[in-house]
């Protein structure tokens, strides 16, 4: 099963990316708290019922471009800048660990 929302994930982030300038726009730490709170509740929206799907390679592949092209908005470093590198800066994990976690936060939730 395919999440409905993962198609608008990426422009949403495009968006961020736009108002972004290396010496204007809008500052890190918002650029940071738009992809929190925007993208990544786009993409894991119901990742407790296609978490198995965030286990596949392309996906998975897919997801860490995203969230790459986002640490690369946020801090506005080189494209050769490792992903590895990047996450740790912002407590990032990678998303398919994150995808795996989120269903049992809100099933705790739930509960």
């Amino acid at each position: 099963m395919e999440c409905p929302h993962r198609k608008r994930s990426p422009w949403s982030l495009l968006t961020i990316k736009c108002t972004i300038g290396t010496t204007w726009g809008l500052k890190p730490y918002i650029s940071h708290w738009l992809y929190v709170t925007m993208v990544r509740c786009l993409v894991s929206y119901d990742a407790i019922i296609w978490r198995r799907k965030a286990l596949q390679i392309t996906v998975a592949n897919k997801l860490t471009k995203l969230q790459r092209l986002a640490c690369l908005c946020i801090t506005g470093a080189l494209k050769s800048t490792p992903t590895i590198a990047l996450e740790p800066l912002f407590d990032f994990l990678p998303m398919e660990i994150y995808l795996q976690a989120e269903p049992g936060i809100t099933a705790y939730r739930l509960l």
